[in-house]
């Protein structure tokens, strides 16, 4: 009876600002409706409503209203899982299974959704990834979200205010032209460190330079504030806090230092945590007048300003101090999941909805009820790190990558034991691992860079131009000096090496061993153990190191030196190195068969082992130069594994040993085999240089 009567308003029914009416106040239109039907001023009094409806402020969406009346106006859209960084605390080390192309969305479907959900009063869109610069269509994508901050074929007004991405900006400079074009309103860049040799070992990609140009670039277009987000981990990049809010004293960015957050596969603990009460006192330490900032009813960070500098920075605290209540966001995944909260694993796939043919109404529904469905705040740091969720890059339960020992069965005292023991032990263990591993990495690509001298000049160039343009970083500045003032390479080595890992020997000194309980601590934080010295750094940083481990090239100032040996005695002195090539097989035969238009492959490489072997002291600064009384250089073709071995062999009667003769004649040998089979294939793969052997010298026998 109802429908019959109210069938000449359906058009006005089905209008989407009253769509966004709540139940009470749609039933009260109805029932003025159903009033004045019989009335001859019917026409006047639907204008009237239709005025009414538009120019009057609007009760918020019920369907974007949860049971404890947080109104969600804030939507992220991931674009794809894809990303060209791997940055360790978001993707897990052995990488994610991604979806395949057709269960992503669509930018039809990307542009549905993100109406629907304007015209329920959305009005601030990010999108996000994954990497979504990756996705070639994201000027498009923005371009049609623009189109929903005006108003629509029906003469609603839509909602939507602010659109913007969270990239990595890898590859931002070249694309933000374009995406500006397109209605792109604000931009935030992820961003851990602002150091480019750091950077490459927390992304385990290169490209520090293209996302210091992208930054810059973005500022000069107008975006303000280039909000910077910096997840800051203890032991990785804590100690650049007070550099990152440097940054903020001539460039108009907004720094948020975000606590580390536990997902799949990013091994978190809690040790790893620093809360944003530890961030803001080390900033206190460092900075005067620092103000508090009004923040926002929907703000995540709590925001601060060092008076007199141009851009901000806040906290994004989402461990220690939680802003659940407030929480304004929804998230779609890139494969099509609504998510109402970013630590829940609880989803509904709004894809499998749209392609089942459901209306837009039934769409409402659908995310009315999972609106509905979410929790008042989430269960705390400690909890989240035990529940399966995805993965970072993927925000599907794929797999859960940190080990874990299993749960404790037999309630007896001994297995209780021993499972902590064991426990507490693989952290430790966890931890020297981690130190090796970026100390090898740091002196790779250390030594890298004087193979390249290339590489390095471009590097100090573009850091020249970086420092002098922001300001942003001591450290960066002083590598830039230290260059100029033309200091060796092994100065360059130690002030890397500080500025990277200036823990490596202190790790277990800046924590608790989970075992042994803590180090002694010296008043200068360094580790206080018997027979331990230590040297200054560059910029005040102290590097320990015991007896065995001391720098003979290194002065007490941490200034290259070169070893006086005049009070050694003479004896006779041994080195033997090895290497091998690794050979493609059209390459290896080639060089069995001696087949090669450049000639005799190993004949070549001997020949050059044996020049580079005599000419040791010219190549490395710091080397002496001794009398060689032989240099041999042998190769042995390893048909199973397809390599070349080579083995050089040095010998001296002098006050110094022969090892860098030794590994510097295997070096080179080795890149000759490379140049001439390179034209053959281009897989081969020069490994394994290293000491095999040592005699003489008060060091005595060495037999790796």
């Amino acid at each position: 009876m109802i429908g019959l009567r109210i069938n000449p308003f359906n058009s006005l029914m089905r209008s989407d600002c009253l769509r966004r009416l709540n139940c009470g106040t749609q039933v009260k239109i109805f029932e003025d409706l159903l009033e004045h039907e019989e009335r001859n001023d019917k026409p006047a009094r639907i204008e009237h409503l239709r005025t009414k409806l538009k120019n009057e402020p609007l009760p918020f969406s019920h369907f974007l209203m949860d049971k404890f009346n947080r109104k969600h106006t804030y939507l992220r859209i991931s674009l794809t899982e894809r990303c060209n960084l791997r940055c360790h605390y978001c993707m897990p080390e052995d990488g994610v299974s991604l979806s395949p192309k057709e269960r992503l969305l669509s930018t039809e479907e990307i542009v549905k959704v993100a109406r629907i959900f304007v015209h329920q009063g959305v009005n601030k869109i990010r999108l996000t990834g994954g990497e979504p610069l990756i996705r070639p269509d994201l000027p498009d994508i923005i371009a049609e979200l623009s189109k929903l901050k005006q108003v629509d074929a029906s003469g609603n007004a839509n909602t939507l205010k602010t659109i913007g991405i969270t990239t990595n900006a890898i590859v931002l400079a070249k694309k933000l032209p374009a995406l500006k074009e397109a209605g792109l309103d604000s931009i935030n860049v992820s961003l851990d460190t602002l150091n480019p040799l750091r950077f490459e070992l927390i992304t385990r990609r290169k490209g520090w330079d293209r996302v210091m140009r992208g930054i810059e670039q973005a500022l000069e277009m107008g975006f303000f504030p280039v909000k910077i987000n910096c997840v800051v981990m203890n032991g990785m990049n804590e100690d650049e806090i007070c550099d990152f809010v440097k940054l903020t004293e001539k460039l108009a960015v907004d720094v948020r230092f975000i606590e580390y957050m536990p997902f799949d596969g990013n091994k978190w603990n809690k040790d790893k945590l620093v809360s944003y009460k530890n961030m803001l006192k080390t900033i206190n330490g460092n900075f005067s007048n620092i103000l508090k900032l009004t923040d926002s009813e929907n703000d995540t960070s709590k925001a601060f300003k060092v008076s007199g500098f141009n851009g901000q920075f806040g906290f994004i605290t989402s461990m220690s101090d939680h802003f659940c209540g407030t929480c304004n966001r929804l998230r779609i995944t890139a494969d099509g999941n609504l998510k109402v909260c970013l630590f829940g694993n609880s989803e509904v796939s709004l894809r499998d909805e749209i392609r089942s043919g459901k209306s837009d109404d039934e769409l409402l529904e659908v995310i009315g009820s999972a609106v509905q469905r979410k929790k008042q705040k989430h269960a705390g740091m400690l909890n989240i790190a035990k529940t399966k969720n995805r993965p970072m890059i993927l925000i599907v339960d794929r797999r859960l990558t940190v080990s874990r020992f299993p749960l404790v069965t037999t309630c007896n005292i001994f297995t209780l034991v021993c499972a902590h023991v064991l426990s507490q032990l693989a952290q430790t263990v966890f931890h020297l691992h981690r130190c090796i591993r970026d100390l090898i990495t740091s002196f790779y690509h250390c030594i890298k860079s004087v193979v390249h001298g290339t590489l390095v000049e471009t590097r100090l160039k573009n850091l020249t131009a970086h420092a002098g343009q922001l300001s942003n970083s001591e450290v960066l500045q002083k590598r830039v000096e230290n260059r100029k003032n033309g200091r060796s390479f092994l100065t360059k080595f130690i002030h890397d090496f500080v500025s990277v890992q200036k823990r490596t020997f202190g790790t277990l000194a800046a924590r608790s061993s989970p075992v042994f309980g803590s180090f002694p601590r010296s008043k200068d934080q360094g580790l206080a153990v018997r027979g331990v010295s230590s040297l200054q750094g560059d910029e005040g940083q102290r590097i320990y190191i015991t007896p065995s481990q001391k720098l003979t090239h290194v002065d007490e100032h941490g200034k290259a030196n070169m070893v006086d040996v005049s009070l050694k005695p003479v004896t006779q002195r041994e080195a033997v190195a090895v290497g091998r090539v690794r050979l493609s097989e059209k390459a290896f035969e080639a060089v069995e068969q001696n087949s090669l238009k450049k000639g005799d492959v190993l004949t070549v490489a001997k020949v050059a082992g044996i020049m580079a072997a005599k000419q040791c002291s010219r190549l490395i600064p710091l080397c002496h130069d001794v009398a060689l009384t032989k240099i041999d250089v042998k190769f042995h073709l390893n048909r199973r594994q397809r390599c070349v071995e080579i083995e050089a062999l040095a010998m001296t009667t002098d006050r110094t040993g022969v090892e860098m003769e030794a590994i510097l004649g295997v070096q080179i040998a080795a890149s000759t085999v490379y140049d001439m089979c390179k034209a053959v294939g281009r897989d081969t793969v020069i490994e394994y240089v290293r000491l095999k052997s040592k005699s003489g010298g008060v060091s005595g026998v060495y037999e790796a």
